[in-house]
Order: C-alpha cells, then sequence, then structure tokens
C-alpha cells in the first residue's frame, strides 16, 4: 500500500510538472493525455503489486527505471541502480 501511495504522489508531481507555469491545462487533448498517462501508471501498478503478491521480484522490479542512475531510498540508506535494488529486494524479502 505504501508502494502504490509513493508511486501515485510520484506520478501526480510528474503530470502536475508538464505545465510551465504551474496550472491545469484544460484542453480535451490534455485531458485525454492525462486520462491514458493515468491508465498506464495503474496499469504498472498493479503488475507490481500482482508480482509482489506472487513473490516474483523480477516481476516487481519490471516497474522500476531499468537504469545505473536509479536511487532508491529505504530505512535511511539510499541504494543506487537498477540492479542493486533488485539485490536489496531479493535478500530483504528472500522468502
Amino acid at each position: 500500500m505504501l508502494l502504490k501511495s509513493c508511486l501515485v504522489a510520484i506520478a501526480c508531481l510528474t503530470l502536475s510538472g508538464a505545465c510551465s507555469n504551474g496550472t491545469a491545462l484544460h484542453s480535451p487533448d490534455m485531458a485525454t493525455a492525462e486520462a491514458n498517462d493515468e491508465a498506464m501508471i495503474a496499469a504498472v501498478i498493479t503488475a507490481q503489486q500482482d508480482a509482489w503478491n506472487n513473490g516474483d521480484i523480477d516481476g516487481y522490479m519490471q516497474g522500476y527505471w531499468k537504469s545505473p542512475d536509479l536511487r532508491f531510498a529505504s530505512g535511511g540508506t539510499v541504494v543506487r541502480g537498477w540492479q542493486p535494488t533488485r539485490d536489496r529486494y531479493a535478500a530483504t524479502y528472500a522468502s
């Protein structure tokens, strides 16, 4: 649930950053694009939820940015990179 809340917050910040002056654009095209973005974000979150619930760390990690520039913070530590983040999950949640 915490992961879902974090991802939704990140998605909202990303979508709000699309407006250069900080105000919402109200064109039909923008509304359609936002709805499409929201549907894609929801699909990633749902896929991650399903993978997590099935104990599939690799499937869960498909929702993460596969880059050495990924930064994952948890418990006062920061892990850098997709593979180290995946390895941390695998070690922390081995069962």
